[in-house]
């Protein structure tokens, strides 16, 4: 996947990752095989390397906006837990930063 992926250039609003990155909110999907190429533009790439969920929230460092995407190449189901676990994790990068926003956090 990495080598695939390495060449792609991410463009704001665009797949998971420029959603999340635009909206500042995260977003998921349990199945890839079953979203749209315009939705999800590497979903082939994906799918060819065996991944089947994607998992992408936004976080903020100071004036750094950045997007985590975690991938399982096992469908997954993002239960309330899970989307809250994501959140307090990104929450402790920010705070570990020293550089956290209240107003830019991360929130469900």
């Amino acid at each position: 996947w990495c080598n695939l992926a390495r060449n792609y250039k991410f463009h704001e609003g665009k797949g998971i990752v420029g959603r999340v990155y635009s909206t500042k909110r995260l977003e998921w999907c349990e199945d890839l095989t079953c979203m749209n190429k315009q939705l999800v533009p590497r979903s082939s790439l994906a799918m060819s390397s065996g991944i089947v969920s994607a998992f992408a929230f936004p976080g903020f460092i100071g004036k750094l906006h950045y997007v985590v995407v975690l991938l399982s190449t096992r469908k997954l189901h993002f239960t309330n837990e899970y989307v809250r676990f994501a959140g307090a994790m990104v929450q402790k990068w920010e705070q570990r930063s020293g550089e956290n926003d209240p107003a830019r956090s991360w929130s469900e």
